[in-house]
């Protein structure tokens, strides 16, 4: 897997790896401490071919903003 422009890349890959090895979690979120800070969503499937497992996809999401907004709405 390769990561472009992310600060702590190989937490990110320690996750994903962690992720691929334990299909039953297919959800996690990661915050990387900045700068800037940023809380990424991670969600994995494991690839399963006829063999049995093939690989995994992993799609990551910046959710950085939503949970900003959301701190933003609890303390009004």
């Amino acid at each position: 897997m390769r990561l472009l422009s992310w600060p702590d890349e190989e937490a990110t890959r320690a996750y994903a790896a962690e992720l691929a090895a334990h299909p039953a979690i297919s959800n996690a979120f990661i915050e990387l401490h900045g700068p800037p800070p940023r809380i990424l969503a991670l969600t994995a499937s494991p690839l399963v071919g006829p063999g049995g497992p093939t690989g995994t996809i992993a799609v990551l999401q910046d959710v950085t903003e939503r949970y900003r907004l959301d701190a933003v709405r609890r303390d009004f």
